[in-house]
């Protein structure tokens, strides 16, 4: 009898549902846990951009992906009157879930409003501004026309090989006042709703099926040589966004966030040099964004 009883309490313990993560009170680069566990949770979800305490472009960017209402969104956005909430809304979010215009560019030298792209001919424009964000003076040209190459890759990316039928989503913010008045930071992200890493590097990598693995993969240079001639180049110089994005970020004490179907891979740089860097996958195994997030 006693065997019989432990027997089931094992098979009701088995049956039981994974904890859901709550909801998120921060959206803060330093820590995506929060956002992407949530994001994990099945089911509808729903936010109140005012219970934030702090929301950060890459998150709006993330959220703004899965709340376009030209299909029905992944998730429900809830926008209010707090600083968390005129902050979303002046950075573009209404516009972007209700697929709407954007109505003027942002901040001028602050920052690049959600915008949705889903025509090439929409990423080059946008590179140039987020490039002029990140290097402002006119002695780095040189840095800056390097940066805007590596964002044009980025975004084609986005477009190409993500399969998403809404193109991806990007925005820019220089984040200088207040917690960053004394380390001003500016912050990038790229996403979209699409097949993901894993799924997208399988065609040219068959026995590539761990989604670590994958994520690991793409800091590789070349890996994503898959553009048409004329695109980036030729098939030879494709690849290198993330690339560089991730060595940018080594060297420049930066964060790195990866997110895609299956994975979240987090970079941290050290500027006291690039072997002090840290890379790391976020737990559970599993944790990943249904598409692909990039944010810097």
């Amino acid at each position: 009898m006693a065997r019989r009883g432990k027997g089931r309490s094992r098979a009701r313990a088995a049956a039981l549902p994974a904890a859901r993560s709550p909801q998120p009170r921060r959206l803060s680069l330093e820590d995506p846990a929060p956002l992407l566990r949530w994001l994990g949770n099945e089911g509808p979800r729903e936010l109140d951009l005012d219970s934030l305490e702090v929301a950060e472009i890459w998150g709006l960017v993330a959220l703004g992906t899965l709340a376009r209402q030209t299909r029905a969104p992944a998730v429900r956005l809830k926008l209010g009157t707090s600083n968390t909430g005129r902050f979303a809304f002046a950075v573009g979010i209404e516009e972007l879930i209700r697929g709407l215009p954007r109505t003027g560019p942002g901040e001028p030298g602050r920052t690049v409003k959600l915008s949705r792209l889903s025509r090439l001919d929409e990423i080059e424009p946008a590179a140039e501004q987020i490039s002029r964000l990140l290097v402002q003076s006119t002695k780095l040209e040189d840095t800056r026309r390097v940066l805007y190459y590596v964002l044009v890759e980025l975004l084609r990316n986005a477009l190409q090989h993500s399969q998403d039928p809404l193109g991806g989503v990007v925005a820019a913010q220089l984040n200088d006042r207040g917690r960053n008045l004394d380390r001003p930071v500016i912050q990038v992200a790229v996403a979209d709703a699409g097949i993901g890493i894993p799924r997208s590097l399988r065609s040219t990598y068959p026995r590539l099926t761990d989604s670590e693995e994958a994520l690991d993969k793409a800091l590789w240079p070349h890996v994503s040589g898959t553009f048409a001639e004329g695109l980036t180049g030729n098939q030879q110089n494709a690849g290198m966004g993330l690339f560089f994005i991730a060595e940018m970020a080594k060297l420049s004490a930066g964060y790195l966030v990866i997110a895609s179907r299956g994975a979240t891979l987090l970079l941290s740089g050290d500027a006291q040099g690039e072997e002090r860097h840290s890379l790391r996958f976020l737990a559970p195994k599993g944790t990943g964004f249904p598409g692909t997030l990039v944010a810097f």
